[in-house]
């Protein structure tokens, strides 16, 4: 965008992007349409058969805000069918059919029980409700594996009190944005039942079949025992509200959305985050 021509011109950066755009070139890959973000994606095993490149697809792709239009092209019908994607099982990496892995977004398992189910190579935290509408790769939890999962002990966090009360606060907030989807009002119930726990320290059993171990959560991890949730997290302030602590915040954004099955995470942190008047 230096190059003197460009300057005599008076071409900036926007005016080559719309000139591009208006060739049918993107410059971005979040330009990309979605027939051609799933036709890449179908193609990958072959053109990357050692999974260089996927992983960054993957993150890149499922940034995307429009995620919601995804399914708006055939394309998508033909991957969902046939697609693979990235992953690994135990420690063999490989393509598998989007059908058969499982993603990781915030479960408490220990790593090797985890690795007896072929894992999709994207980083935590992305949003399961997301992953499953753009890749339809299942999530992985206790209930898709048939794993019991119950609290053995916790050390109760000393501002957990003030913690619930800002959830409390918090929910009719979060409950306005599914106002309108919700007409059949079956998301305010979940939602008003919902507890957290704030925990400084907590210890889990899984059982998955005649398997059994012992699991420490770790700072941000939660885990869900009916409608109490349990979450391990540390406040890097303690003079300011709990819910602005950026990490705390994600985590209930996460927790909100796997109760309420639909991905808030940034909408509910970003609620979360505001301080009372």
């Amino acid at each position: 965008y230096e190059y003197p021509l460009f300057k005599t011109l008076g071409i900036d950066r926007i005016g080559v992007r719309n000139a591009l755009v208006s060739l049918g070139v993107v410059s971005e890959l979040d330009d990309l349409p979605w027939d051609t973000f799933y036709e890449i994606l179908m193609e990958l095993p072959e053109i990357d058969p050692d999974g260089n490149v996927a992983r960054s697809l993957y993150r890149t792709f499922g940034s995307r805000d429009e995620w919601e239009a995804s399914s708006q092209c055939d394309a998508q019908k033909r991957f969902f069918e046939e697609g693979k994607m990235f992953g690994r099982l135990g420690s063999k990496y490989d393509y598998f059919p989007v059908n058969q892995l499982y993603y990781l977004d915030n479960l408490t398992l220990p790593e090797h029980v985890a690795r007896l189910f072929p894992l999709l190579e994207l980083d935590r935290r992305r949003g399961a409700a997301k992953v499953k509408k753009l890749f339809n790769v299942e999530p992985l939890t206790a209930q898709k594996i048939q794993a019991a999962i119950r609290i053995t002990e916790f050390s109760e966090h000393p501002s957990t009190e003030a913690f619930q009360y800002e959830i409390e606060r918090l929910k009719p907030y979060v409950y306005a944005l599914r106002t309108q989807e919700d007409s059949d009002r079956s998301e305010i119930g979940p939602l008003k039942r919902l507890k957290i726990n704030l925990c400084k320290s907590a210890k889990v059993e899984i059982e998955v079949g005649d398997r059994k171990e012992i699991a420490d959560l770790k700072q941000g991890d939660s885990v869900y025992d009916g409608d109490v949730v349990y979450l391990v997290a540390e406040l890097v302030d303690y003079d300011r509200f709990v819910l602005t602590d950026i990490v705390i915040a994600d985590a209930v954004g996460e927790i909100m959305s796997n109760i309420l099955r639909v991905d808030l995470n940034n909408e509910v942190a970003r609620l979360a985050t505001c301080p009372p008047e």
